[in-house]
């Protein structure tokens, strides 16, 4: 399912392929056989963030970084690995084998085009496990390289995130979220409120007892009912939001660089 959403703080990439004949995408492949996929997640950011905006944040990194390197843009598989939401009206999500074979059965298809690096941009917190499956399996084929990046598990983003914030997150960073959410695209934020500063009912420990007992869902709603885990959410930023987007940006582009001389 394809994800895309243009702003003014976005320009379309022209190497989406979901704009471009197939014989415009042949040409690419022979000079540079790479494509980026983003991944994304259908789950609340706290009570602030629409549910499309994990997704927004991926696709406008992986955007970005197509528009950077020349490298072809695959439409966003929006429907990942978030099981934790599954209580929350309109959360949707994917079991870990289901979108492993999903990934993989995406990456053989291009592999068996001609191309030879597959860079997925994962947007999720818990999706490492599906990602890190598929990609095991194209190497082991060796038809093809992947290349994952995930900014939330990124120990450089995480201390550049903790350097300009007034508390500790755990679990995903939604004070980082939902800052760039903002700076992309206002719409999918709402106005924190004063609320939004209170202690959470759950604690860290409780959100890693949580984890260690099988995470499940309905646990997860009581646990979180307003589906915020950071104690800093609400003090979102959008001109942080700018600089963290840039931030993350240099470090993918540097990391593609590094593993796969693109």
């Amino acid at each position: 399912m394809s994800f895309m959403t243009y702003t003014p703080a976005m320009a379309a990439s022209p190497y989406s392929i979901a704009t471009m004949t197939f014989g415009e995408i042949e040409a690419i492949i022979k000079k540079k056989p790479a494509v980026i996929l983003p991944l994304g997640v259908i789950e609340p950011c706290a009570e602030y963030g629409a549910l499309g905006a994990a997704s927004l944040v991926c696709f406008a990194l992986a955007n970005a970084l197509s528009v950077k390197k020349s490298i072809l843009l695959a439409p966003m598989e929006v429907y990942g690995y978030s099981a934790a939401y599954k209580a929350f009206a309109g959360c949707a999500a994917v079991s870990k084998n289901t979108l492993a074979a999903l990934l993989y059965d995406l990456m053989r298809s291009w592999t068996g085009q001609g191309i030879r690096a597959i860079i997925v941009i994962d947007g999720t917190f818990d999706g490492a496990a599906p990602v890190e499956a598929a990609t095991k399996r194209l190497h082991a084929s060796k038809r093809g390289v992947c290349c994952v990046l995930n900014w939330q598990h990124n120990r450089a983003v995480r201390s550049f995130i903790a350097g300009h914030c007034n508390g500790d997150e755990y679990g995903k960073s939604e004070f980082g979220l939902l800052s760039m959410t903002a700076h992309i695209d206002a719409g999918y934020v709402r106005p924190a409120r004063p609320d939004g500063q209170r202690p959470l009912i759950a604690d860290q420990k409780d959100f890693q007892r949580w984890r260690r007992m099988g995470r499940d869902p309905e646990k997860f709603r009581k646990l979180f009912p307003s589906g915020r885990t950071s104690p800093i959410a609400a003090e979102y930023s959008a001109e942080f939001g700018k600089d963290l987007f840039s931030y993350i940006s240099a470090v993918f582009e540097a990391t593609v660089a590094s593993e796969l001389s693109v």
